[in-house]
């Protein structure tokens, strides 16, 4: 059976490097596939390996791995950093290759998923929403509203305001833009 590693973004450098850098660990060709997806495709390609029990990786912007891994909540495509050193890649994919790929991941923090309150809270910041209004819509106060925000910027480890809007735009804006890609691809 065929690996497969996804490339989040359009770094041919990356990609050049992994196929040799694959190649090389496996001493063989056809071990790994190595292709470049958006976001799109790869929560598509996530919930199709829901059936076939099948397991992945995929390299993500080092800045955007939490943010992905909390909205998309990947199940069975391991997310990994863009920076992620030489040494540590060769051990994931030993991982992949000698181990078993159903076992579950070591790393993931369940913690870290939004709630489906605060999934629709970020929607309705990111178009524009007023927390006044928000309250209106879940049938509480403003208090709560804030407090539900302040939830949500400690799981993402935001400092600030700033950057919890930008952690929202990351995830709800033009993310084939944000990633170097076009649509068509």
């Amino acid at each position: 059976m065929k690996n497969e590693i996804f490339i989040l973004g359009n770094n041919e450098m990356l990609m050049l490097g992994l196929n040799e850098l694959t190649r090389n660990f496996t001493g063989k060709k056809g071990l790994f596939s190595v292709r470049r997806v958006s976001l799109i495709e790869l929560m598509h390609i996530d919930a199709s390996y829901k059936t076939k029990k099948k397991h992945s990786i995929a390299i993500v912007p080092a800045h955007l791995k939490d943010v992905i891994h909390i909205f998309a909540g990947m199940e069975h495509i391991r997310l990994v950093p863009s920076n992620i050193s030489l040494f540590a890649f060769s051990s994931l994919l030993s991982e992949v290759v000698f181990s078993d790929a159903g076992a579950n991941r070591p790393g993931s923090n369940d913690a870290l998923f939004l709630t489906a309150k605060e999934r629709r809270y970020c929607y309705l910041v990111y178009n524009g929403i007023s927390n006044k209004k928000i309250a209106c819509y879940f049938q509480c106060t403003e208090k709560n509203v804030s407090y539900l925000k302040r939830k949500i910027m400690s799981k993402w480890h935001c400092k600030n305001s700033l950057d919890f809007y930008k952690t929202i735009n990351y995830f709800y804006g033009d993310n084939d833009t944000i990633f170097g890609l076009n649509s068509a691809g």
